[in-house]
């Protein structure tokens, strides 16, 4: 707003001629236009496209790993942030043959690999107690309980035995690339029951393979220290002759 460098003293105004007053006044109050200043908007920066790895499986439950180091599961939630390189990728579920590979990634660049994992082999989980119960699979000692490991699929039978305890067998139908899971609970025998039967399951060889081979080291050391020490081999005729 601005005001006329007239002074409004040098007028004497009659008391009460607002009117007069006003008549005068207004033409020297004058308002300008109002300007605003925008700054203009700089153009925004692209912003940078991450470097990823998406995987896509439809083997529910693999572990994956990049880099030696286990990212998630599968169905992975989100792609895999890494730098610009040469990476490794792992997928593997027990049951399924493990996918291995290397891929190299751009600066930039998101990238996706499908994995489907081939079945290989079906898997049992053997619960129930007494703990240390033998677990075997057609006459094959596979492990103790608790055990969980691959086993040839198909139609089995499944026999569980623990010296001093009931004897379980049963068949089982084990599919491939599936877990089954069972469990077994041996009863206690009264003291002194134990058949002959049993005493000629716990003799047999398949039975205690797997001791067999952890203190096969150890035997065959037992069996080289016991041996006589051989005679030493007579001397050559010849270098007894020299010597006299």
């Amino acid at each position: 707003m601005n005001l006329s460098s007239q002074r409004l003293t040098d007028r004497v105004w009659p008391r009460g001629d607002l009117a007069g007053a006003l008549a005068v006044l207004l033409p020297l109050l004058t308002v300008g236009p109002v300007e605003f200043a925008f700054a203009t908007p700089c153009a925004a920066a692209k912003p940078k496209k991450a470097t990823s790895v998406d995987v896509q499986s439809t083997t529910e439950g693999a572990l994956v790993f990049v880099d030696g180091r286990q990212v998630g599961l599968v169905p992975l939630a989100h792609a895999i942030p890494l730098k610009p390189g040469q990476h490794t990728i792992k997928v593997s579920k027990p049951g399924f043959a493990d996918y291995l590979d290397q891929f190299t990634l751009r600066a930039g660049q998101s990238k996706t690999i499908n994995v489907d994992l081939s079945a290989r082999a079906a898997i049992l989980r053997i619960d129930g107690s007494p703990l240390g119960a033998i677990v075997a699979i057609g006459q094959k000692q596979i492990g103790e309980i608790p055990y969980e490991g691959e086993v040839l699929a198909g139609a089995q039978v499944l026999e569980v035995r623990a010296k001093g305890y009931t004897s379980h067998k049963q068949p089982v139908e084990l599919v491939l690339g599936e877990l089954s899971a069972i469990e077994v609970r041996l009863v206690l025998l009264p003291e002194g029951s134990i058949t002959a039967a049993d005493a000629t399951w716990y003799g047999q060889w398949w039975v205690w393979a797997g001791a067999a081979a952890v203190v096969a080291g150890g035997v065959t050391a037992a069996i080289l220290l016991s041996q006589p020490e051989p005679e030493p081999p007579p001397k050559n005729p010849l270098e007894i002759d020299l010597v006299r």
